[in-house]
């Protein structure tokens, strides 16, 4: 089972967070690609949603048999978008598509507790339970054990090439995944500092797992 912490992307602006330098234009770029049998695909599942025509897509945490944790973003705005979890680790794949039924973003209305926390933070409800072959993730209990320098791993289905251009989809619906180093534990309440040098996560990684690999 893995341990994990939710990724809340929108490269600028990040639940558990990442220093935005725009130099870097970053996304999971130079990640390596995850295999329908590494732990992370298992937890890992891909979210396509739709506000009017336009879709878009994030990333989510299985946490139950039929509960995802995501991006608060995630569920659009000004309303809530329809969205699909799709249980591969590549868009053009086969694999089953669940919709979702109920979303929540639980500290949405809530003042800030710092400066840095966004609580952008949002849980889906699904129609039925997840495929078999899915696991539920661990959700850390303990964010003291995170300390700076500590190496974690980011996954999600977003942009894995440099572009300028936020709207390129370049590589968007395969899952990789990408080491990265722990720079300000106690950024926030709720919310971190990675490193994004060489790579990072961008748009389609928002609601992705951060790691804590296995000792």
């Amino acid at each position: 089972m893995l341990k994990i912490f939710l990724l809340g992307i929108m490269c600028s602006m990040i639940a558990f967070s990442f220093e935005w330098n725009p130099k870097y234009k970053v996304m999971i770029v130079n990640g390596d690609l995850v295999k329908e049998t590494d732990p992370v695909a298992k937890s890992t599942v891909l979210l396509i949603g739709k506000i009017a025509r336009p879709s878009f897509t994030c990333s989510g945490v299985l946490i139950q048999r039929d509960i995802i944790l995501t991006a608060g973003h995630c569920l659009g705005a000004p309303g809530w978008a329809q969205l699909e979890a799709h249980f591969k680790t590549d868009k053009r794949k086969k694999g089953p598509v669940i919709p979702v039924i109920k979303q929540l973003r639980p500290w949405a209305k809530q003042p800030f507790e710092r400066a840095f926390d966004q609580d952008d933070i949002a849980v889906l409800k699904l129609k039925t339970a997840a495929p078999a072959n899915y696991e539920i993730a661990e959700l850390l209990d303990d964010p003291s054990v995170i300390k700076n320098g500590m190496t974690l791993i980011q996954a999600g289905y977003g942009r894995n090439i440099i572009k300028d251009s936020f709207m390129s989809k370049d590589g968007v619906g395969i899952l990789r995944q990408k080491s990265q180093i722990v720079l300000n534990a106690q950024y926030g309440q709720r919310e971190f500092l990675m490193s994004i040098v060489g790579g990072g996560a961008c748009s389609g990684d928002s609601g992705g797992p951060e790691v804590l690999p296995h000792e």
